[in-house]
């Protein structure tokens, strides 16, 4: 049986962007995020209640990396939905906190271009 749900939770890894999934012969799966969000998507998760390992600082070759358990299948289906939606919240948030930046950018040129004010904004 946990052979059978580590391969299902593999695949289910696999399918979400921007994920590594290492392999395993083990009772858990080690995976890498994009760079610099391990720390939110294990918040994120613990927010829904749902504990896995953060290793993103315990070794430099573990950088980004979670781990979770392979358990039972709908608490796997649980934690794939839970990070789906973590995943897909985090890519909605940069996309609008990166034109939040581009917009502040923009409205400071035009402010400091009125105003006479020259150098890097």
């Amino acid at each position: 049986k946990v052979c059978g749900e580590r391969r299902r939770l593999h695949n289910g890894l696999q399918e979400l962007p921007g994920l590594k999934v290492y392999p395993s012969a083990a009772n858990f799966l080690l995976f890498r995020v994009p760079e610099g969000t391990a720390g939110w998507v294990f918040d994120s998760l613990l927010q829904q209640n749902i504990l896995i390992k953060n290793l993103d600082g315990q070794h430099d070759r573990l950088r980004d990396c979670l781990r979770v358990t392979v358990s039972i299948p709908d608490e796997n289906d649980l934690f794939l939905e839970a990070l789906s939606a973590a995943n897909h919240r985090k890519s909605v948030a940069f996309r609008t906190s990166r034109c939040r930046l581009l917009d502040f950018r923009f409205c400071s040129a035009s402010y400091t271009a009125s105003n006479g004010i020259t150098g890097k904004t």
